[in-house]
């Protein structure tokens, strides 16, 4: 559809059925045509750019295009003519730029992560959707009812830098743990992460849950947001909240990893008492202050717990890391036990 939707044939079609109809349509072309050249060049500059670096499984590959290497697909692509792409060349050499420093800020999986999602395949305990990963425990449970998890993930994150905890949580746990797939862009903010987007994910997870195991049925969420997708968690608390309550969930329950100090980014949810918080955060985290990050959330939330592990920033997921007093494994390993001590409400964890 959108390829049919650049050709120049329409365009000039669109114009000449106008010309015929309506009075001064010229001026009313040309005030559309120069409005769409902007959209259609904005969004195809991004569109060559997003899919450079994705996630070393993803099935696309990496390429990388200079500025002008874009400001040619483009002039190719769109119904438009060269000195027209020319006049908007300072336009696409700053969106590049800034696209270019994006990609630089990607995170994209380490090692472990990789080997937990390829460990879940053999096993059959993963399921990789467009929208999620999706990683389950093994049938065998004491009871048909489960707890199930939703992890989204940090600024230009890949999601799969979350498989090595997701793992551990679903198969030595039995939670069922999807995984946000936030791909090409990876940013958990408003533009880019809507409500409906969580729904969708959770209608997957109850779809191959049926699929697998027919008598299991989920009986409450745990939605958890890392760093970026902490605060995003706390946002769409309030829908959630909602959307459980209308579907006779218990509380709705919130896990916020390495996120808080950010007052900009805090949604106040302190009224809605209906919405259990936990949040976590590591010692040596350099992105998240804990004392701006404990007088920030005392103030925005409801019933809420903190939880200080060792670690920092980057090893709540797999992804390169700075350094810490605590390995990665060791780190992951508090986080198993502190995220199922408050799904699972754990008293001694």
């Amino acid at each position: 559809m959108i390829v049919s939707f650049l050709k120049p044939s329409l365009w000039f079609g669109i114009h000449h059925a106008l010309k015929k109809q309506i009075p001064d349509s010229d001026f009313i072309y040309t005030s559309i045509s120069s409005w769409l050249k902007q959209v259609l060049i904005t969004y195809l500059v991004i569109t060559a750019a997003c899919y450079n670096s994705l996630a070393p499984t993803s099935p696309f590959e990496k390429r990388l295009c200079s500025s002008a290497t874009r400001a040619a697909i483009v002039t190719a692509l769109a119904p438009l003519t060269l000195s027209q792409t020319i006049q908007v060349l300072p336009h696409i050499e700053i969106i590049t730029n800034r696209l270019s420093l994006w990609q630089a800020l990607r995170q994209d999986p380490e090692p472990d992560a990789i080997e937990a999602i390829e460990s879940a395949k053999s096993h059959g305990l993963i399921s990789r959707n467009k929208s999620c990963d999706i990683f389950f425990p093994e049938i065998n449970r004491d009871s048909d009812r489960v707890k199930a998890m939703l992890i989204i993930p940090g600024f230009c994150v890949s999601h799969e830098s979350y498989a090595a905890i997701a793992s551990k949580l679903a198969k030595e746990n039995g939670i069922i743990v999807a995984i946000q797939n936030l791909e090409p862009f990876r940013v958990a903010d408003e533009y880019f992460l809507e409500l409906k987007q969580i729904k969708n994910v959770m209608r997957t997870v109850q779809k191959e849950l049926r699929r697998r195991d027919e008598t299991s049925t989920i009986d409450e969420w745990c939605f958890s947001g890392h760093s970026l997708g902490g605060y995003c968690v706390m946002r769409l608390a309030p829908h959630l909240a909602s959307l459980l309550k209308k579907n006779a969930s218990n509380k709705l329950k919130i896990m916020v990893w390495g996120a808080g100090d950010k007052t900009e980014f805090l949604t106040d949810i302190k009224n809605f008492n209906n919405i259990k918080v936990s949040i976590l955060l590591a010692k040596d985290d350099t992105y998240c202050n804990m004392e701006d990050a404990r007088k920030c959330l005392s103030s925005k939330l409801p019933e809420h717990s903190f939880d200080i592990i060792d670690g920092n920033h980057e090893n709540f997921a797999s992804y390169s890391s700075s350094i810490s007093k605590t390995s990665r494994s060791e780190q992951h390993e508090q986080i198993v036990t502190k995220t199922c001590g408050f799904i699972l409400e754990r008293e001694n964890d």
